[in-house]
């Protein structure tokens, strides 16, 4: 990605006095090398300076087919054969993230982070995955929010819906938050009592 959001940084600038929280995600093990040694270095400043990191893995919660609003949970498509799209900063870590689920990809097409689907688009990705014979097709759902003028090709559709799982640690990330909370806290009320 190359939007003013996503700048190229360095760890000495990820890490701060407060927490590092691990953005490692679940890309493909050779595009994932250069990112894997941008967190360790992160991770090395971090404890050489006392902050704690946590880490934290996305899974799939469920896939939500919204022509009717069925939800299924990611096992019932387990051996299935799916096709899936996307346009997301990092698509190999959706097409990680089904091959885990353990579903056969027939076709996956990844688009640019952000990208706005055209009607032509929906068509040509609509033709390709009815060639294929898949069982499901598949997006994430920041794309679905995209697709919701064109509700024709959306209902066609299952949405990947991803939850966010904190790994454990020490401190645990609950307990972390909880301290700088009634740390701030404490402070405001000193600076509002003088």
């Amino acid at each position: 990605p190359s939007d003013r959001l996503r700048q190229e940084i360095q760890p000495e600038q990820v890490v701060h006095d407060q927490s590092i929280s691990s953005i490692a995600g679940t890309s493909h093990r050779e595009a994932q090398r250069p990112f894997t040694r941008f967190l360790d270095e992160i991770v090395r400043i971090a404890d050489a300076s006392g902050i704690p990191v946590f880490r934290s893995v996305h899974r799939f919660k469920e896939m939500v087919r919204p022509q009717d609003r069925l939800s299924l949970p990611p096992e019932d498509f387990r051996g299935k054969s799916v096709c899936a799209f996307c346009g997301i900063a990092r698509p190999a870590s959706f097409k990680k993230s089904l091959l885990d689920s353990g579903m056969h990809i027939l076709s996956f097409i990844d688009f640019p982070d952000h990208y706005t689907y055209k009607s032509d688009d929906l068509e040509a990705i609509r033709k390709h995955f009815s060639a294929q014979n898949a069982d499901a097709w598949i997006t994430t759902e920041k794309d679905a929010m995209r697709l919701e003028e064109s509700p024709d090709f959306l209902n066609r559709l299952f949405i990947a819906r991803i939850e966010m799982e904190m790994q454990p640690s020490t401190p645990s990330f609950d307990d972390f938050i909880l301290r700088r909370l009634k740390k701030v806290s404490n402070e405001q009320r000193l600076t509002s009592d003088e």
